[in-house]
């Protein structure tokens, strides 16, 4: 059993954090917050964005390997409950508050909000597109 997340774009998905925390080894992208959240190797493994072949590697590497698939579980879990402060629902109250006031003094800009946050976005296109 595990996680495979293959996308091209992610922020901070819910459904990783919910994976590890029920001690369930990971394969993801290298994109958004999931370098960070996931410890390559030993949470699961963060594969480059395209790599179809090193992911197809990492997957089977677990389905073979009973032992690494439960240690690495157990890590990830060990991982979440770690990180557990930030996910609390009065810490990202908090934090969506401070950017809701941002917001709405006009002191908002890209570079004041956590990156955890707004995940990798693309520039909007000319005509609002």
């Amino acid at each position: 059993r595990m996680l495979v997340l293959t996308s091209k774009s992610e922020g901070l998905p819910m459904v990783v954090i919910e994976a590890m925390s029920r001690c369930l080894p990971v394969v993801v992208s290298d994109v958004g917050e999931l370098p960070w959240l996931v410890r390559h190797h030993r949470d699961g493994c963060v594969v480059p964005h395209g790599d179809t072949l090193t992911m197809a590697t990492a997957i089977a590497e677990l389905l073979n390997s009973r032992e690494m698939s439960q240690l690495w579980g157990r890590n990830a879990r060990e991982r979440i409950e770690e990180l557990a402060p930030l996910f609390r629902a009065d810490a990202i109250g908090s934090s969506w508050g401070e950017i809701l006031e941002a917001s709405m003094h006009g002191s908002l800009g890209r570079k004041s909000v956590p990156r955890c946050l707004i995940g990798e976005r693309s520039s909007p296109s000319p005509g609002g597109g």
